[in-house]
């Protein structure tokens, strides 16, 4: 189509200003015209080979959709799994923590108990009786603050 409309234009003839139909004007015309195609057929195939190169440069920069989908579930299952683990961590370090105050705790009960008997033996044998509390025992720190140098 684009070829028939090409042979049309180049048969129309042009007057010139002085009223005269000359062939050179419809030459000059049908030149500038094929220029004009060429420059556009050259044009069209550099944007081609623009787009390809583009279009090869983010095919390998980029990896493919599939592999994107796929990494980002294997991404998330790794963080539920992690979540999972924290989880399972903390309660193990909570029953640690349960573990060792219950063993504070006993401890204390048992100075205590040591040191009120001690002191009725004391008190028995001295005559007079003084009370005290756990709260007044000594405190026993698993770690203890350290002091600076």
């Amino acid at each position: 189509m684009e070829a028939k409309e090409t042979k049309e234009r180049m048969l129309i003839v042009h007057e010139a200003p002085t009223g005269e139909k000359t062939s050179s004007t419809v030459e000059k015309r049908t030149f500038k015209l094929k220029r004009i195609q060429r420059e556009k057929r050259k044009l069209r195939k550099s944007m081609e080979v623009f787009l390809a190169q583009q279009g090869d440069h983010e095919a390998q920069t980029s990896p493919p959709p599939d592999v994107v989908q796929n990494v980002n579930v294997h991404a998330t299952a790794f963080l539920k799994n992690l979540e999972q683990q924290d989880s399972a961590a903390n309660k193990v370090l909570e029953e640690i923590d349960s573990s060792v105050d219950q063993t504070l705790q006993s401890i204390d009960t048992m100075m205590y108990t040591t040191k009120v008997s001690s002191q009725l033996v004391n008190s028995d044998s001295e005559g007079t009786s003084s009370s005290m509390s756990p709260r007044d025992s000594m405190k026993f720190n698993t770690f203890p603050k350290q002091r600076g140098p």
